[in-house]
């Protein structure tokens, strides 16, 4: 049938309970009246959306595969302290006379990439290190081993993450660094982190030192491809769901020439650039994850540097694409429109 009537979001308290829901109402296509979220439309989506559009009906990308990934899932007594892990890598001696290091990383959550660096390490004994070798890396091991259930110590390869992240782990390996956003997130915004740094499953990685890639990412079309093929987690100002399988292997990239690439990575590079020296401003913080200069605190302020630096690099993915409109001439539907046709035109050519 057809849906004729839908709620995309609404807050459903009762008995103290705060939860959000969607409500969908169908039949066999005679109901004429069509009403989302209170306002008629000529249609509703499965996803609950009327833009003409219908994202959901994007394919999977064969060069988009293998790049993105969800970080590590790792369980909280793998997790220490800086002070701890300064401690170990500065004083530790090993009987196998290799320093911690070997075995700690640091670590990123998805507020550590929009807000303020929790400067936390994380124990990793890789992907395939037996327990022989693991317990000679004496302090970290020895810590682990307190934390972890005895039960797990007796049948279990405890001192490994149950999900070893191999295949990122691959994709990155030689690379100096990657690009990086957080899963759940207000503003869609992607940051360079280095490759020593471990992330955890709240974060979604590309594995890619490409400031042509970076900067295609942070583009308008793929913010709005993110935030329409993404989820919306309970009101607006609670930020949306990048589900990488959905916001980048369906997301088609355009085909640009070389000076064309060239452009997009340098407006990239300037636009990184630019936010370093906000983050920077006074010489009073180092990064982007101190103090109040934090991505989301400058993309909540949107200053109008920002917005020329944006608009200079939306510019010029519209030109990689072909688009000759100006970027205020297009509405969202319309760009979402584009890279749909764009995707199923692909999808259909690769089969």
């Amino acid at each position: 049938g057809s849906i004729f009537f839908g709620v995309s979001d609404k807050p459903w308290i009762l008995n103290g309970a705060n939860v959000h829901i969607s409500m969908v109402g169908f039949d066999d296509g005679t109901e004429e009246d069509t009403t989302l979220d209170g306002v008629r439309v000529a249609t509703i989506h499965s996803n609950l959306t009327s833009r003409q559009a219908y994202v959901t009906k994007a394919r999977k990308l064969k060069e988009n595969l293998g790049i993105a990934f969800q970080g590590v899932n790792k369980p909280n007594e793998f997790v220490v302290s800086n002070a701890q892990a300064r401690a170990w890598i500065d004083y530790a001696h090993n009987p196998n006379g290799k320093p911690n290091t070997d075995v700690l990383r640091p670590l990123i959550i998805g507020r550590d990439l929009t807000g303020v660096d929790s400067k936390r390490w994380v124990i990793d004994f890789g992907v395939d290190m037996t327990r022989d070798e693991a317990m000679r890396y004496e302090w970290p091991y020895e810590h682990l081993k307190r934390l972890t259930d005895p039960a797990r110590i007796e049948n279990d390869t405890w001192w490994l993450f149950r999900s070893r992240g191999v295949q990122l782990r691959s994709a990155i390996e030689g690379l100096e660094r990657y690009i990086a956003t957080s899963r759940v997130s207000k503003h869609r915004t992607f940051v360079w982190v280095e490759s020593a740094v471990l992330p955890d499953s709240a974060v979604v990685i590309f594995a890619s030192d490409d400031d042509y890639d970076f900067g295609v990412l942070q583009s308008k079309p793929h913010t709005l491809w993110s935030l329409a093929t993404g989820t919306q987690l309970r009101e607006r100002e609670s930020g949306f769901r990048y589900t990488h399988t959905e916001c980048f292997e369906k997301f088609p990239f355009p085909c640009p020439n070389e000076k064309q690439r060239e452009l997009i990575s340098e407006s990239a590079r300037e636009l990184v650039a630019s936010r370093q020296a906000w983050f920077n401003r006074g010489g009073a913080r180092t990064d982007h994850r101190r103090g109040d200069a934090t991505l989301t605190n400058l993309y909540n302020q949107y200053p109008d540097w920002l917005r020329k630096a944006h608009d200079s690099l939306d510019r010029a993915v519209f030109a990689a694409y072909g688009w000759e409109e100006d970027i205020a001439e297009l509405a969202d539907d319309q760009i979402l429109e584009r890279l749909l046709e764009l995707n199923l035109d692909r999808a259909t050519e690769a089969t």
